[in-house]
């Protein structure tokens, strides 16, 4: 269920949501390749599937807002 999910948010989402850490990129946006959820599915496991709680990012962003809920 979650590949297909995924596979769908990013052919809707296809550029970086959160511009955290490639808002400085020489390009205006970044092709998303992860999807984050925005509320942990360990916090919200009802969640793990609801749009509104997803946003497409980029690898350098996912990395970013990853080690920033892990601090």
């Amino acid at each position: 269920a979650w590949a297909r999910c995924r596979a769908a948010y990013l052919a809707e989402h296809p550029w970086c949501e959160l511009r955290l850490a490639c808002q400085d990129a020489p390009i205006t946006a970044r092709l998303a390749t992860e999807v984050h959820h925005r509320q942990t599915i360990r916090n919200a496991p009802e969640r793990r599937l609801d749009w509104s709680n997803l946003a497409a990012v980029c690898r350098p962003c996912h990395t970013a807002v990853r080690e920033r809920v892990d601090a």
